[in-house]
């Protein structure tokens, strides 16, 4: 039962490290800042479980495991919602709702400029006169996401075989 407890403490320990550092600094790098702060709370978890004598064999492997599907799931969520214009959309408007108690709906322009000023405080966008540019990330990200688009196959009319 330790082992459970540690790899649980653990999670919670770099989640909460995460959050901190988050508000220290906003501008940086969600997934980036998790996979750091994530990454020497999983390897502190290990040492623990190694050298504490907390687990050995079957359990240790489960520690890990676990440690590891709750990090993958704390990282889906917060991309889901970061990287999610309609859930930004919603969370705004609810935040907002109308004389009569009814929450409008966005204006046509909203996700797409919402969408846009996202992108420009990650560091893919630069936006200069109302126009924008990639920048070396945001080029860096495109490519990437077609390169594996196409090795999944997962363009405009591609089938998995």
């Amino acid at each position: 039962m330790t082992w459970l407890l540690l790899g649980i403490g653990y999670f919670a320990g770099a989640a909460l490290l995460h959050s901190v550092f988050r508000r220290l600094w906003p501008g940086a790098n969600t997934v980036a800042a998790y996979l750091v702060l994530g990454g020497a709370c999983g390897a502190a978890l290990l040492l623990n479980l190694a050298l504490g004598l907390h687990a050995g064999g079957l359990r240790f492997f489960a520690a890990a495991s676990l440690y590891a599907f709750l990090s993958e799931l704390y990282i889906f969520a917060f991309t889901f919602a970061f990287g999610s214009v309609s859930a930004a959309a919603l969370v705004s408007h609810l935040e907002r709702p109308g004389a009569d108690g009814v929450y409008p709906g966005p204006p046509p322009e909203f996700m797409i400029r919402r969408r846009l000023e996202g992108m420009c405080a990650s560091g893919l966008l630069l936006e200069r006169d109302g126009a924008y540019r990639a920048t070396r990330k945001g080029r860096f990200a495109a490519l990437a996401g077609r390169d594996l688009r196409e090795f999944f196959r997962h363009g405009p009319g591609d089938r998995a075989p």
